[in-house]
């Protein structure tokens, strides 16, 4: 179960969607608006994780809450696009 990306505290799951650029990789995550980047995949998975964790860890202090606890990052990077010949 994902949980309603509408409220940050509810998400068990995170998704986070890797691009391959000219100068490294991009990552984000459309539950959390949550965007960072490295130079290799290796380092945007890393980076992911622990941006994910904190962004959460943060909404919950801010809310007065506890942490969330156990969280399930997704990684996917999706096939390029073919142009056209």
């Amino acid at each position: 179960m994902r949980g309603d990306y509408s409220d940050p505290m509810s998400v068990q799951q995170v998704r986070v969607i890797h691009h391959r650029g000219a100068e490294g990789w991009s990552s984000e995550s459309p539950e959390l608006s949550w965007y960072g980047g490295a130079d290799t995949f290796d380092e945007a998975r890393a980076l992911a994780e622990e941006g994910v964790r904190l962004a959460l860890a943060w909404a919950a202090e801010e809310r007065g809450e506890p942490s969330l606890g156990d969280v399930t990052v997704e990684h996917y990077v999706p096939e390029p696009t073919q142009r056209p010949s």
